[in-house]
């Protein structure tokens, strides 16, 4: 097979993964329970190895398929050699940067898990009982 189109039908791939993985996230995130956006619940979400896995997937079929795409509007629009390899490098840059910061904050959700931080005071009063985000062990009990 050749390079362009494994990249074509990588890209079709991805597009399936993306539809997919809209469905699973809107459905957990906005329609499983009333609270499922809220903090605590999307931690304890991320707190199992599934959904870490889930969204590391989705994670890169995300970033893949935008870099393709990108990839192929610079080809239709720009005709220098010079201008196409700046852009491709740039791309690969992002892409990999992007990779990088999406893997660190799935990572990060154990650490927040082990010691929570303080209450978001910015979104609610201060010593309210919403502002409160429980600690991994109240978390734990919901798995």
């Amino acid at each position: 097979m050749k390079k362009t189109a494994f990249g074509w039908l990588l890209s079709r791939a991805s597009a399936v993964v993306l539809v997919a993985g809209l469905a699973v996230h809107f459905f957990a995130n906005h329609f499983e329970r009333p609270d499922a956006s809220e903090h605590g619940v999307v931690m304890m979400r991320l707190s199992h190895p599934g959904w870490m896995a889930f969204y590391a997937v989705f994670l890169l079929a995300i970033i893949y398929h935008a870099a393709y795409g990108l990839w192929g509007i610079a080809l239709e629009y720009l005709k220098k050699e010079r201008v196409l390899s700046a852009v491709k490098s740039a791309l690969i840059i992002l892409s990999a940067i992007m990779v990088i910061a999406g893997v660190w904050i799935l990572s990060d959700t154990q650490m927040l898990l082990a010691s929570p931080p303080a209450p978001c005071y910015k979104c609610h009063k201060a010593g309210s009982a919403a502002g409160a985000i429980p600690s991994g062990r109240a978390l734990r009990i919901f798995q």
